[in-house]
């Protein structure tokens, strides 16, 4: 498996600001639902923002998460498992998403814009406040203002319902998730493919496989590796990741992964301040960790999901756009109980207990 050590950050996505307008407008960094709500109404309204919070491939968890609850299947503190979807508080989510929508604060194309749409309402300055990853998004956000030099976007915190509380969703990574490498039944030399994995995991390997070729890709300052211009500013243009994938595991991989190795691989200061801000170590809504349901409990759980799925994905937009009043939510949730969601949850639970007594 790949295993994230324990000192290394398992967060990599959240909300990001424009900063820049936040201290233009004399406004704070938005902590509550309903600050960043007055927050989007001041882009919209002094800003000129028809776009005001945007994201893409349907990425607004957080804004669910802030309600206590995941849409999906998710655990809470007493182990238990649920489904997001059909509990109260995902009809108060629905409900925060269908007011934005009618005030005008949420990208109407957000649900299904792609990434190039995505980017250029940044680029122009049609958004103000945008979900993605510390990765993809901020790095591409930072090359963006490298021609807009006004702009400034920030991670934001965690929105809570109310002051003082406490974000209660885990949106952490499993350090041992499904990402991993297998000796395949045909393998002509299964002894020696063993080694080549087993190689990673100690010393030697693991430097190998998190820092690449000492004198090319990383140098050792104090004690510690640190990525050489080769790996950060590559002479051919190459990004940090596919530089250092020449001579490293890079990431997803069988491989130890080590802290330094992801602080490293990030080229601006604020992608590495967002793993901090981001950050929810001691949540105690959690995801489902990595599937281990049998073979019939999979069959059974994906006959189940693949309609509850695709309803709860055509309901949801419809109760946002405003073309399914929000007061037809008990329907809702009573179909998708007559879809089995109890029998799914029921498989997730005995999955979930399975894991808790290894």
């Amino acid at each position: 498996p790949m295993i994230r050590k324990p000192d290394s950050p398992l967060v990599f996505n959240g909300n990001m600001i424009r900063q820049d307008w936040l201290d233009e407008l004399g406004l704070q960094m938005p902590e509550t639902v309903q600050e960043m709500e007055d927050v989007l109404v001041a882009f919209k309204d002094q800003k000129g923002c028809d776009s005001a919070f945007s994201f893409i491939y349907g990425n607004y968890n957080i804004m669910v998460n802030s309600f206590g609850i995941r849409e999906g299947m998710y655990v809470d503190g007493d182990n238990k498992v649920h489904f997001g979807a059909i509990e109260d508080e995902y009809l108060d989510f629905l409900t925060l998403f269908n007011r934005w929508m009618n005030m005008g604060i949420l990208d109407p194309d957000a649900f299904t814009q792609d990434t190039d749409a995505f980017f250029a309402k940044i680029s122009s300055g049609r958004t103000g406040l945008v979900w993605g990853y510390t990765g993809g998004t901020l790095g591409k956000i930072q090359t963006i203002q490298e021609e807009n030099k006004e702009m400034n976007y920030q991670p934001a915190p965690n929105p809570v319902l109310n002051k003082g509380d406490k974000f209660i969703v885990d949106q952490s990574s499993y350090r041992i998730n499904n990402i991993g490498g297998a000796i395949s039944a045909t393998c002509s030399n299964p002894e020696a493919a063993a080694r080549v994995l087993d190689y990673t995991y100690g010393e030697e390997g693991n430097m190998l496989a998190n820092y690449g070729k000492e004198g090319v890709t990383y140098e050792m300052v104090d004690g510690k590796p640190v990525f050489t211009d080769f790996v950060l500013h590559n002479p051919d243009g190459l990004s940090i990741e596919k530089a250092l994938s020449i001579y490293a595991g890079c990431n997803n991989k069988p491989f130890l992964v080590e802290k330094d190795y992801m602080l490293g691989g990030y080229a601006y200061d604020v992608q590495k301040k967002s793993l901090e801000v981001w950050a929810t170590p001691d949540a105690t809504v959690k995801d489902m960790p990595p599937a281990t349901m049998t073979d019939a409990e999979l069959q059974e759980y994906n006959s189940i999901m693949t309609d509850i799925q695709t309803y709860l994905d055509e309901f949801k937009l419809k109760f946002i756009l405003g073309t399914e009043p929000l007061e037809n939510f008990p329907e809702f949730v009573e179909n998708i109980r007559n879809m089995n969601i109890e029998r799914a949850i029921e498989i997730r639970q005995a999955e979930y207990d399975r894991y808790l007594a290894r």
